[in-house]
């Protein structure tokens, strides 16, 4: 016997109840259940919309792919292993990032040497230096035996006696003042430095050893800047020459930018005011290195080193201090 199906593929309730009865015999009450049965499940199927799917048979949505980033292409012939990995997050092959750094550091260097470069050029060192000026030239100096000075051979004698330190100046000319203190008896004996010290002029001063004048007891002042009536020795300091150049210093006009700075060479007498009598000669190079601020106004644009206060005190130390045989001086009745 043939049996009906529903849609679903299931088969009829009343299909089975009709061949259930035909084939044997059914209770009522069984019959009567399945009809139940059918019409439930009639009714359920009517309540639901076939054109809206349960939410339990609706198939989830697939999520929509987010946008993959595109992966590098694999350098042709290479392997995955050897490409090299990325620096810092740059997107940068450490290789690569490492040229970068050495293209930056020698750019430095390259700099700092090229600035160097300038700064030899701009000084000169890559120019050909001008030939140096020339230089005054001067006999060589030799030791004098006393009495073989610059000096006049023959002193003549002033006409009245010394009053200012320009009369003394005239003693290193050959002029000597008999009414001055003679240089005779003990120590120390009072002195006076006069000093030419330019080759182009033959004007005098007076230096004075300050330090060794003021600076110690009442006797560094009557022996080293003594008032000019007691003063018994004139020490001459007369510029000789130029030694080996030094420097340059700057000029005191726009025709003379620059001065040369020689080593002065320079001849010490010292003479009894008195008599014109040479006592001592010595030769001094001048110490001083820096450079002096003068207003050239002789020929000579040369600078010459100068002596100092040390050199002329450890030259004329020894005739001040000396005690001079001859008529002694009278000693203070106590």
């Amino acid at each position: 016997m043939a049996q009906g199906h529903n849609g679903d593929g299931a088969p009829d309730p009343e299909t089975v109840v009709a061949g259930v009865a035909e084939s044997r015999p059914v209770d009522a009450e069984v019959i009567e259940a399945l009809r139940a049965a059918t019409a439930h499940r009639d009714g359920a199927a009517e309540v639901a919309d076939p054109a809206e799917p349960s939410i339990l048979d609706a198939e989830p949505e697939a999520a929509e792919p987010e946008a993959a980033e595109p992966e590098a292409a694999e350098p042709d012939g290479a392997d995955a292993a050897t490409v090299p990995p990325e620096v810092g997050g740059t997107g940068l092959p450490r290789t690569a990032a490492i040229g970068k750094r050495w293209g930056a550091l020698i750019a430095g260097v390259l700099a700092v040497v090229l600035l160097v470069l300038i700064g030899l050029a701009c000084s000169g060192v890559f120019t050909s230096a001008a030939p140096p000026t020339p230089l005054p030239s001067a006999d060589p100096l030799t030791p004098s035996a006393p009495g073989s000075s610059g000096l006049p051979a023959t002193p003549k004698a002033a006409v009245h006696p010394a009053r200012t330190a320009g009369d003394l100046d005239q003693v290193c000319g050959g002029t000597f003042f008999p009414a001055s203190p003679k240089y005779q008896g003990r120590g120390p004996h009072p002195i006076l430095i006069s000093a030419r010290e330019r080759l182009d002029l033959t004007d005098r001063a007076t230096r004075t050893l300050h330090r060794f004048a003021f600076a110690g007891a009442a006797s560094g002042k009557l022996t080293w800047a003594p008032a000019v009536p007691k003063v018994q020795l004139v020490a001459c300091l007369d510029l000789a020459g130029p030694g080996a150049r030094l420097r340059d210093c700057p000029g005191d006009t726009a025709k003379s930018p620059k001065l040369p700075l020689v080593v002065g060479r320079y001849r010490l007498t010292v003479v009894e005011v008195a008599t014109g009598r040479t006592v001592a000669e010595s030769e001094l190079t001048g110490a001083g290195k820096s450079c002096p601020w003068v207003a050239m106004t002789g020929s000579d644009k040369t600078l010459y080193s100068s002596v100092d206060d040390n050199q002329l005190y450890r030259a004329l130390k020894a005739p001040v201090a000396q005690a001079i045989p001859g008529s002694a001086q009278p000693r203070k009745r106590s």
